[in-house]
């Protein structure tokens, strides 16, 4: 399948995955078109969160220094922790007396600051290494899908890449469908993508809506023998003879720009 660009008498653009003999002119009983476009779309709106994990967020030349500057405020921390506690073992055995009280006074500020430094710099970590609360992540998800369609090519080219390396982590399949329905010239057309080690299934008719599919995830991680066994069958599915097989991935590689 090769994916072709279409446009309309108002020059309104559209995407179409296309049978290669077809395209280029042989005979060929793979006449059918499937909208590209409206499947892109629908697919990423279910699958971007879960192939968008943190490893595609860091921020390699911040983690460097920010490891040395975790590793300098814990032990820091961990000194000052000890002069505290050395005075607080003085005062139970000897009683207070304004020496210590005055050491102990000056102590508590200077560890509560240092703690405080910490704190932020292990949040400046977590952060470079990509790590993000549900909510952190899901509007970093938005931000990448946002940018696919920059009018900016280095800004759309960069999120392209990102999204093409998730996306071949965890797609599994991509398989275009037609049925001939009685009484109708144009067939009922289907791509169905599988994800997460074929655990996932989504089944989207040629508008881009979800038709069908599967979420089969709690079988992986399953004790029980006969989910496991089917956790391994489903790992493999058999499709009836699909008219194409397309990576997606493969597929993100073109740009917005592309003719």
């Amino acid at each position: 399948m090769v994916r072709i660009v279409q446009r309309n008498t108002r020059g309104t653009q559209y995407e179409y995955l296309k049978c290669t003999r077809f395209n280029n002119g042989a005979d060929c009983e793979n006449t059918t078109m499937y909208r590209y476009d409206n499947f892109e779309r629908a697919a990423l709106d279910r699958i971007l969160h879960l192939a968008l994990d943190n490893s595609h967020f860091v921020k390699s030349d911040e983690t460097g220094p920010l490891l040395g500057q975790v590793a300098q405020l814990s032990k820091e921390v961990e000194l000052l922790e000890g002069e505290r506690s050395n005075l607080m073992t003085f005062i139970r055995k000897y009683g207070e007396d304004e020496d210590t009280e005055k050491e102990l006074l000056k102590l508590r500020p200077k560890l509560a600051e240092a703690r405080k430094q910490l704190a932020e710099a292990q949040e400046a970590l977590d952060r470079a290494k990509g790590n993000a609360t549900p909510e952190e992540h899901l509007a970093r998800v938005l931000e990448v899908k946002d940018a696919i369609t920059s009018e900016d090519d280095e800004t759309r080219q960069e999120a392209r890449r990102t999204v093409r390396d998730a996306i071949r982590s965890i797609v599994s399949l991509v398989s275009c469908e037609r049925e001939y329905v009685p009484g109708k010239k144009t067939p009922k057309r289907t791509i169905t993508m599988f994800a997460a080690g074929n655990h996932l299934k989504y089944e989207f008719d040629n508008d881009g809506n979800q038709i069908g599919g599967w979420d089969m995830r709690e079988f992986a991680t399953s004790d029980e023998p006969i989910f496991k066994a089917f956790s391994e069958e489903i790992s493999e599915p058999n499709e009836a003879q699909p008219l194409a097989k397309v990576a997606l991935a493969d597929v993100l590689r073109r740009s917005k720009s592309e003719p």
